[in-house]
């Protein structure tokens, strides 16, 4: 009898543990420093929460860094073969435009662009593939990005020329 009840009372009360959300930092393999296209708008390290229990994640990266100086919220989904999908949006990033017309001259005009990043990562091999679109352009990396569990906070500074 004592054990029936156990069984009932272990169903009947939730687990009040909850699994803690993964961190991961990022980085590009080889292959990364040879494309110019993927320095522009894609930066070579990340770092992502992921909280596959609530459906939610963060992300950081340079650009992040740059206009919000913190981890921001992206959009989380899971696939059906078991892979994780996060988006999320950085606007007002700002862009230099360099044109040539046809008197020979370039005119170099300053603007702010939203980039929407996407990033496919698979939970068993810690790999995944960045993407960013922008300005009429998609950007994508030439190489996985191969991400680490950490228990660290990560932090991003942008290096100012000297």
């Amino acid at each position: 009898m004592f054990k029936q009840f156990a069984l009932v009372l272990a169903i009947i009360v939730p687990s009040t543990t909850s699994a803690e959300p993964e961190k991961l930092f990022c980085t590009f393999g080889t292959g990364s420093e040879n494309a110019p296209e993927f320095a522009k708008f894609l930066s070579n390290h990340a770092a992502f929460t992921i909280d596959t229990e609530n459906g939610a994640a963060t992300a950081y990266d340079s650009y992040v860094h740059l206009m919000h100086q913190a981890p921001i919220p992206a959009r989380f989904k899971k696939t059906r073969d078991g892979k994780y999908q996060l988006r999320w949006k950085v606007a007002g990033v700002p862009v230099e435009i360099t044109q040539f017309f046809d008197d020979g001259w370039p005119r170099t005009y300053e603007g702010k662009i939203t980039l929407r990043y996407s990033f496919k990562f698979d939970p068993r091999t810690k790999q995944g593939m960045l993407s960013a679109r922008g300005g009429g352009k998609t950007f994508e990396t030439p190489s996985r990005m191969s991400c680490k569990e950490t228990t660290q906070d990560i932090v991003f500074r942008i290096l100012q020329p000297t």
